[in-house]
């Protein structure tokens, strides 16, 4: 017979989120204790589990993500870690759902300081005098202000062609698995229509001119009603394929999965079968 019993504590009086996760993750509060009762530290294998089972999918990078400090859990994902580390218990949840929502309105004191850039102090041009005694401009100082106009629209066209492309998603496909493509980590065809019996389907997409770590999230949603979501970030650990398994086949019905990407949302659809 397994063992069900879980470690519990109290949270620390800490309002530093790092501090809080590596106090639940090195506990392995809200884990399964081992056959001799002693607790389990977290890993983001298993903590993944644990937010998959609770409703709340999120990814391993992300959780690593959490664990070194470089990222905080959005609002929902403190919601979820606080529902899994109390194990249920309604008063346990809200002392930790209070305890990890205060720190999000602590500074992050790992957050990069930008102060060179609002020490800068604001240029004062000068008035330069462009005319001559006689009431003309003179030739040179006529020149130099045409080569300083040449040389603005020049830098503008430049600047201009070299910024940065808002992120984008594309060639959004659905698949099975006979559909899917180990090598190449992506759906060889798009399925708009699943069997009844389907258990797993793959969904893979292109992110264009997504900057390296940012976060961006997967939406699941049936006949207009939202069941589950997936967060990552966007960086060499993200494979270019998500998906959503169920053992007991998906329930029948119009699906639909929205990635949102920089706060804009791009959108793909299938249906399952009765």
């Amino acid at each position: 017979m397994k063992n069900k019993k879980i470690y519990y504590r109290d949270p620390p009086n800490s309002r530093e989120f790092s501090t809080l996760f590596k106090f639940i993750w090195d506990n392995g509060i809200g884990n399964k204790l081992t056959k001799n009762e002693i607790p389990t530290p977290w890993t983001a294998e298993s903590l993944e589990a644990a937010f998959d089972g609770a409703g709340f999918s999120t990814d391993k990078r992300t959780i690593q993500n959490w664990h070194s400090g470089s990222n905080l859990p959005s609002r929902m994902n403190m919601h979820a870690l606080a529902k899994i580390i109390s194990a249920g218990n309604d008063e346990s949840k809200l002392k930790w759902a209070d305890a990890l929502f205060a720190t999000r309105n602590t500074p992050n004191h790992h957050a990069k300081e930008n102060s060179r850039a609002n020490n800068l102090g604001k240029e004062t041009p000068a008035v330069v005098n462009t005319k001559s005694k006689t009431g003309k401009p003179p030739r040179r100082k006529m020149i130099l202000t045409l080569y300083v106009v040449a040389a603005t629209i020049t830098a503008y066209i430049i600047h201009s062609a070299a910024w940065p492309k808002s992120p984008s998603v594309k060639n959004i496909m659905f698949c099975d698995e006979q559909r899917f493509s180990k090598v190449d980590k992506m759906c060889r065809d798009n399925i708009k229509i699943f069997p009844s019996d389907t258990k797993m389907i793959y969904t893979s997409f292109e992110i264009s001119n997504m900057p390296v770590g940012e976060p961006f999230d997967r939406r699941w949603y049936r006949n207009g009603r939202w069941f589950k979501t997936k967060s990552g970030h966007f960086d060499t650990a993200w494979e270019g394929y998500t998906f959503i398994y169920n053992p007991n086949t998906h329930d029948p019905g119009d699906y639909v999965m929205r990635i949102i990407v920089n706060n804009k949302s791009t959108t793909g659809s299938f249906t399952v079968l009765d």
